[in-house]
């Protein structure tokens, strides 16, 4: 099971990648969902807090149809609490009685507290990962308000981020993940998806079951044959 965590906190809307961030970062989801063949997906944002777009399903379908509409602006609280959305995609795979998984975080930075935080709660719990792709650039850039100018501080000055990749790096080795920066190529989520198995004595046969569905409903139009045949009779339409 994967459960992917998109940061929409306002630091996304910056241009350093082009469109925007958060575009890439949608982007790049969409390929992951596509790229997965198996195994169960969730989707969770959070900013201020944190919101489930999608519990664990195999439809990865449905999710991907949701990501356009993904914005900053639809979160209630403003900020970028990480250690919320990772306690949160660490409950949905204990309700799900999952027992090996794998996290994913899409962001373009963790807070230094945050970070100690989401160490103590992976260390709780070892059978699991975490990796992050960052999402940005090092380059120091500001951080659009979505009204033609862009965040500044109390003192009015301009407030700019970047991406600190060794922070985010070492956070996802602490976890037993990996750590890629968002790339053009595939060659970024090919790495961050290719995490070894579980060990064969780590593994759990689950029986499940599902509706297979057999469309034949295409047979159905001979049985209008005969009533289109004999429509074409002069006055048979009028009539009816």
């Amino acid at each position: 099971a994967l459960v992917i965590m998109l940061d929409l906190s306002p630091s996304m809307m910056s241009e350093d990648l082009k469109p925007s961030r958060l575009v890439r970062a949608r982007l790049k989801i969409a390929d992951i969902l596509r790229q997965r063949k198996d195994g169960q997906t969730a989707l969770l944002v959070y900013a201020g807090d944190v919101h489930v777009v999608t519990p664990l399903t195999d439809d990865t379908g449905t999710i991907n149809n949701i990501i356009p509409a993904l914005h900053p602006g639809i979160m209630p609280a403003q900020g970028s609490n990480t250690e919320a959305a990772v306690s949160r995609a660490l409950q949905l795979l204990k309700d799900s009685a999952i027992t090996h998984g794998d996290l994913l975080l899409v962001t373009d930075g963790v807070d230094e507290d945050a970070q100690y935080t989401v160490r103590e709660m992976m260390n709780r719990e070892p059978h699991y990962r975490l990796s992050i792709l960052g999402v940005g650039g090092t380059t120091p850039t500001p951080i659009p308000t979505g009204k033609g100018g862009f965040v500044r501080d109390n003192a009015r000055n301009i407030v700019t981020t970047q991406l600190n990749r060794s922070e985010l790096q070492q956070l996802a080795a602490d976890s037993r993940g990996r750590y890629r920066t968002l790339a053009n190529t595939s060659s970024d989520i090919d790495y961050l998806l290719d995490l070894p198995a579980p060990a064969q004595e780590d593994t759990q046969r689950v029986e499940r079951e599902f509706d297979s569905w057999y469309d034949r409903g295409h047979w159905l139009v001979l049985l209008l044959l005969p009533i289109v045949l004999y429509s074409f009779r002069r006055g048979v339409l009028l009539s009816f």
